[in-house]
């Protein structure tokens, strides 16, 4: 059994850091109104994982020095950690997740009775330095700076102007510098154990954080910007300066801190140099509580998991099953846990998982046989029917489109079935065709995700309409909302032709490949598009099953029969998450979560196409 699936974990303790720890680099900026909240979580998750892949691996090392982890000790250390800072951002309590990472790192160094306490002497003086560094940089620099402001920017407009574009580069700055320490925190573990490549270890990290700041960061922003210290505009950016330099500084050390430490310093400097007395003492003891106690429950929960570790395992025991269609052997609750989690993000971003779920399959199942395309078909066969129930509802389903991409993409399926087993049947082609495919999708949704930005929210609201009317023939025609709006369906047969062939191949219906050229190119309005696609990937899923299941080309070395049983479990995560995923679009909007989406698909397309490309010029 491949323990892949203890990256979860680590996934949690990144989108926990990012959810708590972006405050500390905007939240000053956000909270004096310099910045706006969307501007802030975009640019922090963009800097954050820069900061990552440049200089995330410089803090690694030590972490390993504690003690010696297995695999499963370290996704313990991790699910402490990511707990721990989980209840914290729930509380809107700014936490340190290097004394929560190295607090669970002494729990299961006592329980395995091998601790070496050395290191972390470096690191405890290291802690103790962060807030008065911080507040050693706060004072040193707002002095000085103000007087220089007050100098080259005499008028209110041009001063103001000033500090909006200060706290934007400085807030890129901070965000950087967390990527850069706070890394660790998340994979290092993994990293020091082995089990993670540093640059995987680097690249999971980095998402994971951006997640976190895109999702659910808005409350703990505020703690920290407005509820210690009122701060006007040059106030937050010199504690925002402070911070990253003091970040910057022990980043170049080898040692993770905490950047709330280095924040809350760098906001008690300021609050010192205006007037003490602005200090609000009683939200500083509540963030020094959960400081001291961010380690010790760290430390207990990993030492409590470490003394049940055998109970724990036993019962995952009970759940482990071997498929045994795929040959996959895994725990039954792990694909619709996994399958919940990403449908959730992706159809948040209007993308169906699973152009995501065939990944998944083939790097950490090691499912590679063309039966894990058919089982992608089970997998839409579920989760798909309650979204085009929602459209059919609505009177939002367009059924001349409909019948226009089926006519082009039920050949399609045939074909991309005959590609799949005759030219792609060794996991290498595949996996570059798969590349290749995500490379595209990724392109797209990330440029999507920015587009959105540009547009103004009217742009973006969702109209009433309904369509009232539609005629099929060589062009065809939709009336939707009191508009009419016409297509050649000659056109539409021969492009889904195309994409029938890809999504056969894959293991898709081509619902989100033909989308962009309905809207982008033929002008279609999204909201008659989108259902119309959804439901000719759900009818070209049953298709592909049946191709897959009792076509001809399947052999013992190329068998393409589903696994029903891993695809129905798949589709009931999916069903879950997607109608999750539309609750989730209400609350955070779907321009950034397209832009994280488009970095991973990207990223994962990167992994698949480069090693191919590589060996072509060695």
């Amino acid at each position: 059994m491949s323990e892949k699936w203890v990256i979860l974990s680590s996934i949690l303790m990144g989108w926990s850091l990012g959810a708590n720890d972006s405050a500390n680099v905007f939240g000053t900026g956000v909270a004096s109104g310099l910045i706006r909240y969307r501007v802030a979580i975009t640019v922090t998750s963009i800097f954050v994982i820069a900061g990552a892949l440049l200089e995330g691996s410089k803090c690694v090392g030590v972490l390993g020095k504690v003690t010696e982890l297995s695999t499963i000790d370290a996704f313990f250390v991790l699910l402490a950690s990511s707990v721990t800072m989980f209840f914290l951002t729930i509380l809107a309590l700014p936490a340190s997740s290097s004394q929560a990472v190295i607090g669970a790192l002494i729990g299961i160094a006592l329980w395995n009775g091998n601790p070496d306490f050395s290191p972390l002497y470096k690191v405890l003086s290291c802690w103790v330095l962060t807030p008065i560094g911080g507040i050693f940089f706060s004072m040193l620099l707002y002095k000085p700076l103000n007087w220089l402001v007050l100098k080259c920017f005499r008028s209110f407009l041009s001063r103001n102007r000033f500090f909006t574009l200060a706290t934007l580069l400085v807030g890129c700055y901070g965000a950087y510098c967390l990527g850069a320490n706070n890394l660790a925190n998340v994979t290092g573990v993994y990293i020091v154990s082995g089990f993670l490549t540093p640059f995987v270890g680097v690249l999971i990290g980095g998402l994971s954080i951006a997640f976190g700041v895109l999702t659910y960061s808005k409350k703990t922003m505020m703690t920290v910007g407005k509820s210690i210290v009122p701060l006007d505009p040059f106030s937050s950016m010199i504690a925002v300066v402070s911070e990253a330099v003091t970040l910057h500084t022990f980043t170049q050390v080898g040692v993770p801190v905490s950047s709330s430490q280095a924040i809350v310093g760098g906001v008690l400097g300021v609050g010192i140099m205006r007037d003490y007395r602005t200090v609000n003492l009683s939200v500083l003891f509540k963030i020094l509580l959960g400081w001291v106690s961010t380690p010790l429950t760290a430390g207990v929960l990993c030492w409590f998991f470490s003394f049940i570790k055998g109970e724990i395992m036993n019962i995952l025991e009970i759940f482990m099953y071997r498929f045994p269609v795929s040959g996959v052997e895994t725990y039954l609750f792990l694909p619709p846990l996994v399958m919940f989690l990403a449908s959730t993000v992706t159809s948040t971003g209007g993308i169906s998982g699973a152009f995501l779920l065939l990944p998944f399959q083939v790097s950490v199942l090691g499912y590679t046989a063309p039966g894990v395309n058919a089982t992608n078909f089970v997998y839409n066969i579920i989760a798909i029917p309650s979204g085009v129930y929602r459209y059919i509802r609505d009177k939002k389903f367009s059924w001349t489109l409909f019948l226009s991409l089926m006519i082009g993409t039920l050949p399609g399926v045939f074909l991309g079935y005959y590609i799949r087993l005759v030219y792609l049947p060794s996991p290498r082609r595949f996996k570059f065709f798969v590349g290749c495919v995500l490379l595209y999708l990724g392109i797209r949704t990330l440029w999507s995700g920015i587009n959105e930005f540009r547009k103004k929210a009217s742009q973006l609201s969702k109209p009433k309409g309904q369509i009232e009317g539609e005629k099929f023939g060589l062009r065809s025609t939709v009336i939707f909302d009191g508009k009419s709006f016409s297509f050649s369906s000659i056109n539409v047969i021969i492009v889904s032709l195309f994409i029938g062939v890809i999504g056969g191949a894959y293991g898709i219906g081509g619902g989100a490949l033909t989308a962009p050229y309905l809207v982008s190119v033929l002008n279609l309005p999204v909201y008659i598009v989108s259902g119309s696609a959804l439901c000719s990937t759900w009818v070209t899923s049953i298709l592909g099953v049946l191709i897959y299941a009792f076509g001809p080309l399947s052999t013992e070395t190329a068998k393409a029969s589903p696994d029903w049983l891993l695809g129905i479990l798949f589709g009931l995560g999916g069903l879950a998450g997607t109608y999750c995923g539309a609750w989730l679009q209400q609350c955070i909007g779907s321009s950034w979560i397209k832009v994280v989406l488009g970095l991973i698909i990207f990223t994962i397309s990167y992994s698949y196409v480069a090693p191919v490309v590589r060996g072509l010029f060695s």
